[in-house]
């Protein structure tokens, strides 16, 4: 059932896609590995992107995640942002038109309009790194906004 998502929602979408999808993408590029990364629109407009330091050299991919999450959250809490996106790994993703394959889920919310998620499925390259193919959105469901969501 499509939804509609006003214009202000789209735009804050629209920079946050722009910047962390690029980001994966090349961190995958690189490392043949995604560390999770948030952004951020500030109420006032300005974009921040955010990362998570366990203290560790190589930490956890879980732990990094609930990292930026626990930062998200608490910057929606205070006010500071309207919205905000997540950008994971997915080791598999399935869909009825392609074979299953990695995806860089990002996992967009605001308080102007519903949480979406966006997948970028890609296919790992011995010596070029990864070649990605055209995203695709669906309904999502709040994580940041909603903190009674445990992060696994």
């Amino acid at each position: 059932m499509p939804y509609t998502i006003s214009d202000e929602c789209r735009a804050d979408y629209d920079q946050l896609i722009d910047t962390i999808v690029p980001h994966a993408q090349n961190m995958i590029r690189k490392y043949r590995d995604l560390v999770p990364v948030g952004a951020a629109v500030c109420e006032d407009g300005k974009f921040e992107l955010l990362a998570g330091y366990t203290g560790d050299e190589v930490g956890s991919t879980e732990d990094v995640e609930r990292l930026v999450i626990a930062g998200l959250r608490q910057s929606v809490k205070s006010g500071k942002y309207r919205s905000t996106a997540i950008a994971v790994q997915m080791r598999e993703i399935r869909r009825q038109e392609m074979k299953p394959t990695p995806a860089i889920k990002v996992i967009l919310e605001s308080t102007l309009g519903p949480p979406v998620y966006v997948y970028v499925p890609y296919e790992r390259k011995w010596l070029r790194g990864a070649d990605f193919d055209k995203p695709f959105l669906s309904p999502g469901k709040a994580l940041v906004f909603d903190d009674s969501k445990e992060v696994s």
